[in-house]
């Protein structure tokens, strides 16, 4: 499952429009657009999300998906 898709599985189930939740996530929703189609117009390829991006729509934090990984 892509980013996109989680995104979408997400604002269907809660009935946000991308608009809505986008200003929730802090990210323009032509962002938002380019992760659900998983297509970027000016690459021609997949996006790279941003941690941002993926923190804004997970319950994991910005500061968790930076901390160094310890076994």
């Amino acid at each position: 499952m892509t980013l996109g898709e989680i995104i979408k599985q997400y604002r269907d189930e809660n009935k946000m429009s991308m608009d809505a939740f986008a200003k929730k996530a802090g990210l323009s929703k032509a962002y938002i657009s380019i992760l659900e189609r998983n297509y970027n117009p000016s690459s021609k390829r997949p996006p790279e999300p941003t941690l941002d991006a993926i923190a804004a729509i997970s319950a994991v934090s910005y500061t968790h998906l930076t901390l160094p990984t310890i076994y």
